[in-house]
């Protein structure tokens, strides 16, 4: 799916023009639904309060209160000014809304309550700048208030290109997003105002969505599940894939360790992990099913021989002496591989077929520009010829010359140690089945984000544990799959 900025939105609006109103009612009936999703999961109330502005936002606001009226909801309307000018189509949908019994109350009598979804349609992507004067008093008013906020199209307060204006925005539960999605939404603290997102389409042709220009693609759920390794009743544990794995140190032998275990929990068929003299003691205690041993290089290349996959990276240090044995070591790598944690700073070229797995702080060392995360993808991966996975919430993925996607799954659990190694071995179990580099980053992406949100499930998003996720994989794999 296309992701857009706000500019664009209006663009192809703006080209469709003469079907307002039959995007307005197609855009409130597509609200209305999501709203009476939010209130049977939530428990709520048949009664809502609609936040209305006096923009096109405020039209679709109305426009699906009167769907939301016809199954039998009560919606009361509030607004700041209720005799500031209005769009045409919200005067429209408006008037609609006070014949059908509607009542439009000013904002200083609205009853804001646990119990009653709010539809904020305040703002949506018209918003340019920060807010300021009563408005932010109103929305800092509802975010207190403790409502379940369904945001139409963006949370109010939200630039829909930039992400700025999150520090006042409504804070959403769910929000809707009308068209395409705003590029604004997934980035820096935008996304805490987000909520669940769902896309509504209002009817744009066929032809005006190809036309789209998109900043970025968010794929969707069976899209993923279309690239995962196809299962053969007959496969065998080298068709899985051997991963050959280097990493660890004294100091930090519990990284290549969750590295291992992901890879054979995704579907690897062997795992061989080599570590350094140094970390020999604290490796004793890796799991049966992995091969280990100090690194020798009359195994290291026998093992290459038959390896589908390599990562680097997780716990090595950062010596110089680390550094020119790791360089040395990848310089005739031609499998594809995943890099990082200390390989990325340590290595001086990135070998070909590579997912570079930074988090922002690593990124930092690669790119050592002050960017929004789309541009700073997309030139990564363009400076280092490699897939480059930018982890965080949510997460950007970009190979050169692509578009850089965008994976929304995962939970404030996964904010833990270990959690990036974990998704370093996932990546190399994908790659040693058979994807290609883009496709195993994606992938694997969405699966450890799922992983993080199954095992929050089960446990809770505090205090989970990146061993958590190791143990959810399987069932996000069943998830997706069948099997």
């Amino acid at each position: 799916m296309k992701v857009v900025t706000a500019e664009e939105m209006a663009r192809l609006e703006q080209k469709a023009s003469g079907h307002e109103e039959a995007f307005m009612d197609e855009a409130g009936r597509r609200v209305a639904e999501t709203a009476r999703r939010l209130v049977l999961e939530y428990g709520l109330s048949q009664k809502m309060i609609l936040l209305a502005g006096t923009g096109n936002n405020g039209g679709d606001g109305f426009a699906a209160a009167l769907h939301l009226m016809d199954a039998g909801f009560v919606v009361s309307a509030y607004m700041l000014d209720t005799q500031a000018p209005c769009s045409k189509l919200n005067q429209l949908y408006a008037h609609r809304f006070r014949d059908r019994g509607g009542v439009i109350h000013p904002a200083v009598d609205c009853p804001f309550a646990r119990d009653r979804l709010v539809l904020d349609g305040l703002l949506g992507s018209g918003c340019r700048k920060e807010v300021h004067g009563p408005l932010a008093g109103w929305i800092a008013e509802v975010n207190r208030s403790g409502s379940r906020v369904l945001a139409i199209d963006l949370p109010s307060g939200i630039n829909g290109t930039t992400g700025e204006g999150a520090y006042k925005a409504i804070r959403a539960t769910a929000t809707i997003t009308l068209g395409f999605p705003k590029v604004g939404l997934f980035i820096g603290d935008a996304w805490n105002c987000t909520g669940r997102l769902s896309v509504g389409s209002f009817g744009l042709s066929e032809e005006l969505c190809r036309e789209a220009q998109a900043v970025a693609t968010l794929p969707q759920e069976k899209e993923l599940a279309a690239l995962l390794p196809p299962l053969v009743r007959n496969r065998h544990k080298y068709q899985a894939g051997l991963v050959v794995g280097l990493g660890g140190s004294a100091t930090l032998p519990g990284a290549p360790k969750l590295s291992s275990l992901a890879a054979l929990r995704t579907g690897a068929g062997l795992m061989h992990l080599f570590y350094p003299q140094e970390a020999r003691e604290e490796m004793r205690d890796l799991p049966w099913e992995v091969i280990h041993g100090v690194w020798n290089e009359a195994q290291w290349s026998a093992s290459l021989t038959r390896a589908k996959a390599c990562f680097f990276g997780p716990g090595l240090g950062r010596s110089d002496a680390t550094g020119a044995w790791l360089n040395r070591i990848i310089a005739n790598i031609s499998l594809p591989c995943v890099i990082d944690a200390d390989a990325l700073y340590l290595l001086k070229k990135m070998p070909r077929q590579a997912v570079l797995t930074p988090h922002s702080g690593e990124m930092k060392w690669l790119r050592d520009k002050d960017e929004d995360p789309i541009t700073l993808v997309r030139r990564a991966a363009d400076d280092h010829g490699a897939v480059i996975l930018l982890k965080g919430a949510p997460t950007f993925i970009c190979a050169p010359g692509g578009l850089p996607e965008i994976i929304t799954a995962g939970d404030p659990g996964m904010a833990t140690a270990g959690a990036g190694d974990v998704l370093t071995g996932i990546i190399a179990a994908l790659l040693a089945q058979g994807c290609v580099p883009l496709h195993a980053a994606l992938l694997g992406a969405f699966i450890h984000g799922s992983a993080g949100e199954f095992a929050a499930q089960e446990k809770s998003s505090y205090g989970l544990i990146a061993r958590d996720l190791i143990d959810s994989v399987p069932r996000v794999l069943h998830w997706m799959t069948g099997y």
